[in-house]
C-alpha cells in the first residue's frame, strides 16, 4: 500500500528490511524491484526479478520485468523468453 500511494522510497527500506530476515521473500524481492526499476537502476532490479523468479518459477509479473529490462537492452532473445513464462 506504501508503493501504490506513491510513498517509493519507504516501500523500498520496508522491503529491504524484511529482506533482511528473508532473503528469499518473493513479494519483497519483486515490489523492491519495481521500484529500483522505476528509479532507472537496471541492474539492480534485474537481479531482484532473477532472484524472486527463482523463489516463484510461476511469478508472472516478475517475468513481465524481466522482459522489459531485456528488450531495453536490445535482448529480445531472452525478453522473449520471459514474457512466455
Amino acid at each position: 500500500s506504501l508503493f501504490e500511494s506513491g510513498q517509493a522510497t519507504e516501500s523500498a527500506t520496508l522491503c529491504r528490511r524484511i529482506l533482511r530476515s528473508n532473503a528469499a521473500q518473493p513479494d519483497a524481492l519483486y515490489l523492491l524491484g519495481v521500484v529500483t526499476y522505476e528509479s532507472g537502476d537496471d541492474q539492480e532490479a534485474l537481479e531482484l526479478f532473477r532472484r524472486a523468479a527463482l523463489v516463484r518459477p510461476n511469478f508472472p509479473e516478475a517475468h513481465y520485468y524481466l522482459g522489459l529490462i531485456c528488450m531495453r537492452h536490445a535482448d529480445f532473445a531472452q525478453a522473449a523468453s520471459h514474457y512466455r513464462q
